[in-house]
């Protein structure tokens, strides 16, 4: 019970943070203007799996991605269930939490129990040239909009003939 009031309290706290990088957004302009956002696809029973990152507005280079990825065991994915689960796999072991729909479909909040503490995600969708849909996972204590983790959808996955 206490971790159920635990994360609620977070989500409650994201919510109310949630304005912040609007106004920064708005005040300052930041790499993720020009991407265009879209609604939040049907998430229930998904796997959505690491593709890359942003750290302090830099894009991860494939080095720093293929390190980032064996330092989680190979795996670092989110899965979300129907009724508001969410994991976040990491290589062997995971992390358990919930996520809820915000503002009007457009984004998502992700809150993690790691221990003691709670790792919380504000997240947004967009589309790839290829139509596919990338999740875009911010964490919120983050105001700058500079860091951000991305997942695709595993549906996504295309597995070419040899």
């Amino acid at each position: 019970m206490r971790k159920f009031f635990g994360m609620i309290m977070s989500v409650m706290m994201v919510l109310t943070l949630v304005c912040v990088p609007v106004q920064a957004t708005e005040a300052e302009p930041t790499m993720w203007d020009d991407i265009l956002q879209v609604e939040v696809p049907e998430l229930s029973d998904t796997v959505w799996y690491f593709t890359g990152a942003c750290l302090d507005g830099v894009e991860l280079t494939q080095e720093e991605y293929d390190a980032t990825l064996e330092a989680y065991g190979g795996v670092l994915n989110f899965v979300f269930d129907a009724e508001g689960n969410a994991w976040m796999q990491q290589g062997e072991g995971e992390l358990e939490g919930a996520y809820e729909y915000f503002e009007e479909e457009e984004t998502i909040v992700v809150v993690f129990e790691n221990g003691e503490e709670l790792l919380t995600y504000i997240c947004a969708f967009t589309e790839t040239e290829e139509n596919e849909i990338v999740l875009l996972a911010f964490p919120a204590e983050d105001e700058t909009l500079e860091n951000c983790i991305y997942f695709m959808n595993a549906e996504d996955i295309v597995i070419e003939a040899e």
